[in-house]
C-alpha cells in the first residue's frame, strides 16, 4: 500500500502514520508555490477520543501536523490516541489532470467561528467562496480544511451550499455555490482567526501518473460514530488513501469527517463516519446520516528495485591480504527499492552468478560474530524476513535459476567448486520511504 504519491506537479496523496499530540513535519513529492493540503484523522475504534488533524507551516516542499482534541467543559484533558492522519496537497490555481481532469485550490481567511451554541449556524459567520471557484463543473465535489494553527484549539471544517445548513456545497450543480467556514459544534467559545483550503474538483474516476483516483460525493448515509462506526461507502477499488469533507450538517450539533478502524480502506469499501467533541454534557457522538465528499486514490505504478553487487578482499584481521588464488573475497549484494510504494508480499527473488575462478565458501560468513549461516543478512529499514534455512537456495547448474524450485543443490562443507548460483528469497514486503529503504547479502568465495 503506497504511503504517498504525486498524480501530477500540483496534487498528491500523503498517508502519514502514528501522527500524534506533537507536531511533525510532512515532507511533499511535489514542490509548491502555495500548497494547499486538506487531511482526515483515522480513528482508530470507537474508544479512541475524538480528534482533529492541525496544520501549520506549510513550505514549497512540506507542513507540520499533528492531532488534537477539541477540549472544554468536561473535556479538559487533550489526549488524542495517536493514529494515521490521509491528506490530499493541490497546487493553488486552476489545474488539469494528466487525463483532463480539473481541480483547483484556494483558501480563504475565517475570520468567524460558529456552531449550535455559537450563533446557531448563522449564515453571517460563513465565507461565501463562489465568487472564487475559477473551473467550470458539471458535478463538483469539494474538500476543505483548517490550513493554520493560530488559536490553541481546534476549530472543525464545514461546507455547505449557502442556503442550507444541511445542503453539501454545489448541492444544485456548480451555480449552487459554495460557503465554508469553522464550528466548535457544542462548545460556546470564541476562536482566533484561520485561514481554510479548499480543494474542488469534477466528480468522476481516472487515471494520472499511473495513480487511479476517485472523487465522488456519498450518498446520505453515513452516520456518528457513536451511532453506527461502520458506516461507509462501497467502492469498486481497494484504494490506498482517502480524505473526505462532510458536505452539510443536518445534525446540528456540528460533526466532521473521520475514517474509522484499523483497515478503513478495506479492499471495496471506505470506513467514514462523524465524530463529535464531546463537551456540554454530551459524550454520545451520536449524529445523524450525512453527506461526504470523497478524494480516494491506489498507486498502481510498477514497483522498481535497484540492485548492486560489490566485492572486497576477505581480510578480517587487517593484515592488508590481496586478490591471489587461495585468497577470499567477500561479495554482498544489496536490493534497494526506490519506488514510492511497497512490493506485493514474498516476491523478491535475487540470483548471483559464482564467477568461474571461485570457490564457494560453504561455512561461517562471519566467525567474529554469532550467526554461523555462510549468508550474511543486513537490514536498513527494509520490512523484509530472512531465514537461512528457508530463504537461501544453491544451483550447480550453468544456466541461471528462476526460481527458488531451481536452487535445490546442497552444498559440501566448506569450499564447494560445484555452486554456480547464489539464490535468495527473503520473505515479506519490500518497504518504500525516504531514504529509500534497503537489505544486502554478503556471503564468501575463494580465488582458485
Amino acid at each position: 500500500m503506497a504511503s504517498a504519491a504525486p498524480l501530477s506537479d500540483e496534487m498528491e496523496f500523503r498517508r502519514i502514520e502514528d501522527v500524534g499530540p506533537a507536531w511533525q513535519t510532512v515532507a511533499l513529492s511535489n514542490s509548491y508555490n502555495s500548497a494547499v493540503p486538506v487531511c482526515i484523522y483515522v480513528t482508530a475504534s470507537t474508544a479512541s477520543p475524538s480528534a482533529l488533524p492541525r496544520i501549520r507551516n506549510i513550505q514549497s516542499d512540506s507542513f507540520e501536523l499533528k492531532i488534537q482534541e477539541m477540549t472544554g467543559g468536561s473535556n479538559p484533558v487533550d489526549n488524542p490516541t495517536p493514529g494515521t492522519v490521509h491528506c490530499v496537497v493541490a497546487e493553488t490555481g486552476l489545474h488539469t489532470l494528466a487525463d483532463g481532469r480539473t481541480f483547483e485550490a484556494f483558501t480563504v481567511l475565517s475570520d468567524r467561528t460558529t456552531g449550535s451554541a455559537n450563533g446557531g449556524w448563522n449564515v453571517a459567520d460563513f465565507e461565501n467562496v463562489s465568487a472564487s471557484v475559477s473551473g467550470s463543473y458539471t458535478s463538483p465535489v469539494a474538500l476543505v480544511g483548517l490550513v493554520t494553527s493560530n488559536d490553541p484549539q481546534p476549530t472543525a471544517p464545514f461546507t455547505n451550499d449557502c442556503d442550507t445548513r444541511g445542503n453539501p456545497p454545489f448541492f444544485s450543480g456548480q451555480a449552487d455555490g459554495i460557503c465554508v467556514g469553522k464550528h466548535t459544534g457544542q462548545i460556546s467559545t470564541t476562536r482566533m482567526n484561520e485561514t481554510i483550503g479548499v480543494i474542488i474538483a469534477e466528480a468522476g474516476s481516472g487515471t494520472s501518473n499511473d495513480i487511479f483516483y476517485n472523487f465522488f460525493r456519498g450518498a446520505d448515509s453515513p452516520n456518528g460514530i457513536g451511532t453506527n462506526s461502520n458506516t461507509g461507502y462501497s467502492v469498486s477499488a481497494d484504494f490506498d488513501s482517502a480524505t473526505a469533507t462532510q458536505g452539510g450538517e443536518d445534525g446540528g450539533q456540528g460533526g466532521w469527517a473521520t475514517l474509522v478502524g484499523s483497515d478503513p480502506l478495506a479492499n471495496g469499501f471506505i470506513r467514514i463516519s462523524v465524530d463529535e467533541e464531546v463537551v456540554a454534557g454530551d459524550t454520545s457522538r451520536t449524529h445523524v446520516n450525512e453527506i461526504f465528499d470523497v478524494f480516494a486514490f491506489r498507486d498502481d505504478r510498477p514497483v522498481e528495485l535497484e540492485a548492486e553487487k560489490t566485492q572486497a578482499v576477505w581480510d578480517p584481521s587487517g593484515v592488508g591480504a590481496y586478490s591471489l588464488p587461495g585468497q577470499d573475497i567477500a561479495y554482498t549484494l544489496t536490493v534497494r527499492n526506490a519506488s514510492s510504494g511497497p512490493t506485493d508480499a514474498d516476491t523478491i527473488f535475487l540470483v548471483d552468478r559464482i564467477p568461474d575462478e571461485m570457490e564457494f565458501y560453504n561455512g561461517d560468513f562471519d566467525p567474529f560474530d554469532a550467526d554461523p549461516a555462510p549468508v550474511l543478512f543486513s537490514d536498513n529499514a527494509s520490512g523484509l524476513t530472512f531465514s537461512y534455512s528457508s530463504d537461501v537456495g544453491y544451483s550447480a547448474s550453468p544456466g541461471r535459476p528462476s526460481g527458488m524450485a531451481q536452487c535445490t543443490y546442497t552444498p559440501a562443507p566448506g569450499y564447494d567448486p560445484n555452486v554456480r548460483h547464489v539464490c535468495l528469497a527473503p520473505g515479506g514486503a519490500m518497504a518504500a520511504g525516504t531514504p529509500s529503504p534497503e537489505a544486502s547479502f554478503s556471503f564468501r568465495g575463494r580465488i582458485r
